[in-house]
């Protein structure tokens, strides 16, 4: 069916800067079916009016608060607005009322005005029908305006439904639960329960995050910049709290407005305990965490409420053992199984140095909280099996690769006898997991790759490409950022949302779809030519193109490679050698090879035919057929190489352009 989409009293404006839309937070469209098929379709109970909303993290927080001192030396909060617009060609808005989704792009054309694009989906009594652009040209003028028709297809669907984790801190009040799989079997007293319960989480920022923001943005920037990063780390943590098994319970963590420090004595948690050693400052973690309880139990009036508070600072956090010795591979630390009180003990430190490192380290540490060891502490668990809770880094294989984005089965027994343990207190679970305060984070946003170094290293790091590395579709598990200051990669863990191709983005260390509009990549060449100098100082579009014929330059330089690719097999990136003349082709070099087919553009590409026939053992045979049947290694021998020039080239060793031929066996 032919649908007419309107929207309605919608307040777009562009920026001249670079033809950008600010699209609203929210808007109403007008559905009205043109075919006259409502009934044959099922479209007579099509929704006429719909309003749909932006479910995207930047949204969802509307104003943080500042710590201040005051001049009588007491520290205060200050509320301070995020702004709501966003500047992006592309934007989600959602109606779960009616399931419906709506992908719209927007361009500003100058004198003609905006130009949209709007793809979507919707239920109608329970049946998914997709939302695309009609195949008539009868409507083509219609589609650049704010009127839009629209082909209603009935979809196949019918539903309408990197760090070690150093020893954690039990609570005060309440130690270590003991628990085996096996206690699971017992039978319990059935009892409602909710779907949902819901972590209303907080996120405390000290001043070396704010630091680190506000670089390259004014005060209003930085704010904002941490608010979306902080969303997208708790989506993050959405995801993986979705791969606990709790007996049809579930968890959703929600923002609170987030509390930010922009000085070293407003970070009163941290600002008597810095150490510095060679420049580098650093916090012992234990001392850290007392220090932030104590802050949120004595500031518990001033706050916001919350189920678990947790601290983000840039600084570097250490553990240590009762020998002394000090661990400086910790990464976060949380009290255990002290989720909803409120003592200031349902909280935990966080260390992020930028690229979203976090994720998983505020997921494991939410898991401390709520109930969950260390998987082989005290369980039947192994840590060598890799899940969110596992208390160091193992090797990964085929089994496990994709188990650090997922809770154990014996953290999904703890939680669940935490959860259970809360149950029998309702005045605790009133306050504490029942009811929403916070926001629903639902970020939508991708990550490029390149970005998300730069947010770690610094301008001049990058994605490291070639053969030492992988390619893009492992991005998903690990990829590797160059460190400037050392001249090395070093690995890190993707971003959720990190493009892993085209129209492709990571999830749960799995590229998967991603939505209309996200992550248009090259095909070939998804990450551009990396930058800076890759061969003898020599830089992508510098290098000589014979290079080309060596993968691990390909990989590197792949854009500059594909534009000079030509169809032809034996000679696709020109010149295999430097210095080629005319004047030596059909002749053979010093090493009694032929200067034609290493200088195949130069002799412009003569002999790069196959002869037709050749004899071997009083039989004919192609040359296809001869150097198959006898192996590539027979185009070591001179005739055979000059009379099958192009079956001997995909035999050929490319790793070693410009140096002796050597032709390997199948």
């Amino acid at each position: 069916s032919l649908v007419l989409i309107k929207l309605v009293n919608v307040d777009i404006s562009h920026t001249s800067l670079d033809g950008g839309c600010l699209l609203p937070y929210d808007l109403d469209i007008e559905l009205l079916s043109l075919s006259g098929q409502q009934s044959k379709e099922g479209l007579h109970d099509l929704p006429r009016r719909i309003r749909l909303v932006q479910n995207d993290a930047r949204h969802t927080v509307r104003q943080v608060h500042v710590i201040q001192q005051g001049s009588s030396g007491r520290f205060y909060l200050e509320t301070v607005p995020v702004e709501t617009l966003q500047n992006e060609n592309v934007q989600r808005y959602y109606n779960h009322h009616h399931g419906m989704i709506l992908t719209v792009g927007c361009s500003w054309n100058g004198d003609s005005g905006f130009k949209y694009t709007l793809e979507g989906s919707l239920f109608v009594k329970g049946i998914k029908y997709l939302l695309k652009h009609p195949s008539s040209l009868l409507f083509e003028e219609l589609r650049d305006t704010v009127t839009s028709v629209h082909e209603l297809d009935r979809s196949q669907e019918h539903n309408a439904e990197d760090s070690a984790w150093k020893r954690d801190l039990p609570s005060t009040s309440e130690e270590y639960t003991t628990w085996s799989l096996s206690d699971q079997t017992l039978t319990r007293e059935k009892r409602e329960t909710p779907a949902v319960y819901h972590i209303d989480v907080l996120p405390v920022v000290d001043v070396s995050i704010y630091r680190k923001f506000l670089i390259n943005r004014n005060d209003s920037e930085a704010i904002k910049a941490i608010t979306n990063y902080i969303a997208n780390i708790l989506t993050s943590v959405n995801m993986r709290l979705e791969t606990l098994s709790l007996e049809g319970i579930r968890l959703k963590v929600h923002l609170l407005e987030p509390h930010i420090s922009k000085g070293d004595i407003t970070s009163v948690w941290n600002n008597k305990i810095l150490e510095s050693n060679n420049n580098e400052v650093s916090i012992n973690a234990t001392k850290l965490l007392a220090s932030f309880k104590d802050w949120l139990n004595t500031k518990s009036s001033e706050i916001l409420k919350y189920d678990h508070a947790f601290l983000l600072t840039a600084y570097n956090i250490y553990g240590g053992n009762d020998q002394g010795i000090r661990f400086n591979i910790t990464k976060g630390l949380a009290y255990v199984s002290s989720i909803c009180n409120t003592n200031g003990e349902s909280s935990s430190i966080i260390e992020d140095k930028g690229g979203y490192q976090s994720e998983g380290v505020l997921a494991h540490e939410l898991g401390h909280s709520l109930g969950s060891a260390h998987d082989g502490e005290r369980n039947n668990c192994s840590s060598r099996d890799r899940f969110l809770m596992s208390d160091s880094n193992y090797d990964a294989n085929s089994l496990n690769v994709l188990n650090p984005w997922k809770f154990s089965a014996c953290s999904s027994a703890a939680i669940l006898n935490k959860l259970r343990a809360l149950e029998t207190n309702t005045t605790i679970l009133n306050t504490c997991l029942k009811n929403q305060t916070g926001k629903d984070v639902n970020n939508l946003t991708t990550v490029d790759a390149n970005d998300q170094c730069q947010s770690l290293y610094g301008n001049a790091s990058f994605a490291c490409r070639g053969l030492s590395f992988g390619n893009i579709s492992s991005f998903c598990q690990d990829f590797f950022c160059r460190i400037p200051s050392r001249e090395s990669c070093e690995r890190v863990t993707p971003a959720t949302g990190t493009c892993c191709g085209n129209k492709k983005k990571c999830n749960k260390g799995q590229c998967q779809d991603a939505a209309t509009g996200e992550c248009p990549m090259d095909v070939e060449c998804p990450l551009g030519d990396q930058p800076g100098p890759i061969i003898n100082g020599q830089t992508c579009s510098t290098a000589h193109p014979a290079n080309c014929y060596t993968t691990d330059f390909r990989l590197k330089c792949c854009n500059t490679c594909s534009k000079i690719k030509s169809n032809n097999e034996s000679c696709q990136y020109g010149d295999k050698r430097s210095g080629c003349n005319t004047t030596y082709c059909g002749q053979n070099t010093t090493d009694g090879h032929s200067y034609t087919f290493f200088c195949c553009k130069t002799c412009n590409n003569q002999a790069t035919a196959d002869a037709t026939r050749l004899e071997y053992n009083n039989k004919m045979y192609s040359c296809s057929e001869y150097v198959n049947s006898l192996t590539g290694s027979v185009c070591n021998n001179l005739t055979i190489q000059d009379k099958c020039p192009f079956t001997c080239e995909q035999f050929r060793n490319k790793e070693n352009p410009g140096m002796k031929l050597s032709y390997q066996p199948t």
